[in-house]
């Protein structure tokens, strides 16, 4: 299996990731996962110093076309972008300095730039999955979004508004202050990507791996499971399936442990 780790700062990050649609929500919650985040990069930023960097945690991913995939880390990515869209959105609302209007321009070319290939702008971070309702998009281009309101949008929509909270408490302290927060955030505080050669061999490394954030409940694994098994062209029908199956489950009130569900009926049904 061919495997490449690359530490990088955020300012570093130069590709562009879709989350895939057969992978997890947003689950984060603004009170707990969002919460604890905003205490790292607060952590860092108060104990920072030249040689310093704060490690942030790993994604996975796999080369797909121009793009990569993101195999595990969303949660982590899309709350680095919102927490860019909080920083953009509140410097907008504010007369700046020379230096915060150049963070200012900055956050907004890391955020989205135009591609010229497809003469459309290109998002940093790609949503596919169906409860995004492509949301943070509307989010990076300041639009307002009048869809749905999943599950998924609810607590992005919390975790920016916490975010947001956060940027405005360090504006207290004077422009220069946040201007300060904004350099140690894009420039000292890394994340590991793995780059794995091909899908399987990334799914493989995401089962393994034991990383801070939601944790990944045995459901989680045996979806990993199956999708690691199985040809591209099923995913969204395998998808869909899956869907259903955990619908069922949370139907029948086993929500709480459904994976014991799952075993029972699969014992009893397929006994022979």
């Amino acid at each position: 299996m061919q495997i490449d780790a690359q530490v990088k700062s955020i300012s570093d990050i130069n590709q562009f990731f879709i989350v895939p649609d057969y992978q997890r929500e947003y689950v984060w919650k603004a009170n707990d996962q969002v919460k604890q985040f905003i205490t790292d990069i607060d952590n860092a930023f108060e104990t920072s110093n030249n040689d310093s960097s704060y490690y942030l945690g790993s994604v996975i991913i796999v080369k797909k076309h121009d793009n990569y995939d993101v195999i595990d880390g969303q949660q982590r990515l899309t709350t680095i972008v919102l927490t860019l869209c909080a920083l953009k959105d509140f410097l907008e609302s504010i007369t700046r300095t020379e230096s915060a209007e150049n963070f200012y321009n900055a956050i907004k070319s890391w955020l989205s730039t135009f591609n010229m290939k497809t003469a459309s702008h290109q998002n940093r971070v790609e949503l596919q999955y169906e409860e995004s309702q492509n949301y943070l998009g509307y989010l990076i281009h300041k639009k307002e979004y009048k869809g749905k309101v999943t599950p998924s949008i609810q607590k992005m929509q919390a975790a920016y508004d916490a975010m947001y909270e956060y940027v405005a408490s360090l504006k207290n302290e004077g422009q220069e202050h946040l201007v300060d927060f904004i350099t140690i955030f894009f420039n000292k505080i890394v994340l590991v990507f793995i780059v794995s050669a091909d899908l399987h061999g990334a799914l493989k490394i995401f089962e393994t791996s034991n990383q801070r954030g939601a944790s990944l409940d045995a459901m989680d694994l045996v979806k990993n499971l199956i999708f690691s098994e199985a040809n591209e062209k099923d995913f969204p029908d395998i998808k869909s399936k899956w869907k259903m199956v955990v619908g069922n489950i949370h139907a029948c009130k086993e929500g709480e442990n459904p994976l014991r569900f799952l075993r029972y009926f699969l014992m009893a049904r397929y006994c022979n």
